[in-house]
């Protein structure tokens, strides 16, 4: 299996996750790399990403960092899920990054999850564990995973509706809900879906210091208490 990136790139990716306070060893590395090359074959026949191969340092790797980064600093211990996870982006990049955490990775997509499941098996990945179902599904069918999860990611959803409605009854009390490089106009129909919603917003730029990568991204916190009209 031929090297993804270069050793100038390696050089960078690993300052990159130094700055974040992400400690990587080798074989890290080796699975990035391996991920990568197994993706670029499987995307030729299945279009697994429209993420251009250029940008696959930054728009992929990195930007799933920064946003893990930001569910690591939490004071909260759990679960992780990617939902609509699609080609593994952020999910199994973090599933990489961060081998002692869960991390669930749900897709409704039949390539999507194959591509995974043939990558977790590729990399011992013992940390991901993959669904192929739609959100509403598993919450019916797995009702012992309702508020076990400390963080989820939903960078590829970008229904509105189905973020609050779904995904929320997930994450346990202060948990965060993920949204990496969310828009204004997804931002305002999340946030006026429900204004009794029990969270708070918090607005985050996705930075990665030494990197000129720094992203919006939207971060609401699960908070649990009565509301009053009085």
């Amino acid at each position: 299996m031929s090297d993804i990136f270069t050793s100038q790139e390696i050089s960078l990716l690993t300052d990159s996750f130094l700055a974040l306070s992400i400690h990587v060893e080798d074989r890290v590395i080796h699975r990035l790399q391996s991920f990568f090359s197994i993706l670029e074959k499987w995307n030729r026949s299945y279009n697994l990403t429209r993420i251009p191969r250029e940008e696959w340092l930054l728009k992929i790797i990195l930007q799933s960092a920064a946003a893990g980064a930001i569910a690591v600093r939490s004071s909260n211990h759990g679960l992780w899920a990617d939902m609509g996870t699609g080609a593994g982006i952020p999910g199994m990049i973090l599933a990489i990054l961060h081998p002692d955490q869960d991390i669930h990775l749900i897709d409704s997509r039949s390539k999507k999850t194959d591509f995974l499941t043939h990558v977790s098996k590729a990399l011992l990945l013992e940390n991901a564990k993959i669904y192929k179902c739609r959100i509403e599904v598993l919450l019916k069918f797995q009702p012992d995973l309702v508020e076990k999860f400390s963080a989820i990611f939903a960078r590829a959803l970008t229904d509105a509706r189905v973020i609050m409605d779904w995904a929320w009854e997930f994450l346990m009390p202060d948990g965060l809900l993920i949204l990496p490089g969310t828009g204004f106009d997804t931002e305002n129909r999340i946030i006026s879906l429900d204004k009794k919603r029990n969270y708070i917003v918090l607005r985050k730029m996705i930075h990665v210091p030494s990197q000129e990568l720094c992203e919006r991204c939207l971060a609401l916190q699960k908070k649990i208490w009565e509301w009053s009209d009085g």
